[in-house]
């Protein structure tokens, strides 16, 4: 494919371009421990065992949920119905839920991280002229991503940021991946999708019409397969490389990095 066919590349965000300086779980222990507190001071005594059980099993059974239809939910919406589930009366949960969710955003703000050579990868982009934009799969809100990506000193880079909690509708639904192409005024023939998560990301942007990269940092080291015309990279430097010789295969599949 010649590097004139491309005219945007487009980006997952968690996992690819931004990472977190914990681990989820002990993102989310956080997340509990702050919820305990502010159950314990608006009167309601819930033991803290309970509070980590059923964040935790609720928030995976949402996200299988909304998988299953390619769809999507509001962090503000599950956490008012996790408290009601828990025994916290509606009136006080309605109180509690923008409580917990500001929250919640300013941990997130305290550890999440680029990735490695992820604002230099950006900024060969822009100087080549390529359109960018990114698609996240997440409950957070479109006005906290930008949060994100403002603190991290990327937004700029960005010509478009559509985000799951917002659309209705999430990665792998081909539909997620038109209306991003659509704002960034390119055909999906036009297109490359750079993600962490085969079934997700790439997959997805495949049946949507997009060019579709795997970013794996452990892939040099894995035999295992890639589905016809899927690359994969180790850094996502390679991008770069991979658009100035006009290699992105369109229906051809390999492996690229070290």
């Amino acid at each position: 494919m010649n590097r004139e066919d491309i005219k945007a590349v487009l980006f997952d965000l968690g996992g690819t371009l931004v990472t977190h300086s914990v681990p989820a779980l002990a993102a989310a222990a956080g997340v509990i421990a702050e919820s305990e507190r502010l159950l314990r001071e608006s009167g309601c005594e819930v033991p803290g065992e309970r509070i980590q059980e059923s964040y935790t099993s609720a928030w995976k059974a949402s996200k299988a949920l909304h998988y299953v239809d390619g769809s999507e939910f509001a962090i503000a919406a599950f956490l008012k119905q996790w408290l009601v589930s828990i025994g916290v009366a509606d009136n006080a949960a309605n109180g509690l839920t923008p409580i917990l969710e500001h929250a919640i955003y300013e941990r997130d703000l305290e550890l999440v991280e680029l990735q490695d050579a992820a604002r230099l990868t950006l900024s060969g982009l822009e100087r080549r002229g390529y359109r960018i934009g990114a698609i996240t799969n997440t409950a957070y809100s479109h006005e906290h991503i930008g949060r994100i990506l403002e603190r991290l000193e990327v937004r700029d880079f960005f010509s478009v940021v559509t985000v799951s909690s917002e659309e209705g509708v999430a990665k792998p639904n081909p539909e997620v991946y038109a209306r991003a192409i659509g704002r960034l005024s390119v055909k999906s023939c036009e297109a490359v999708f750079i993600g962490n998560e085969l079934d997700v990301d790439v997959c997805g942007a495949q049946r949507a019409g997009l060019s579709a990269v795997l970013y794996d940092p452990e892939s040099a080291a894995s035999s295992k397969p890639l589905p016809e015309g899927v690359l994969a990279i180790t850094k996502l430097l390679d991008i770069l490389d991979i658009l100035d010789m006009g290699s992105l295969p369109s229906r051809a599949k390999g492996r690229t990095g070290a």
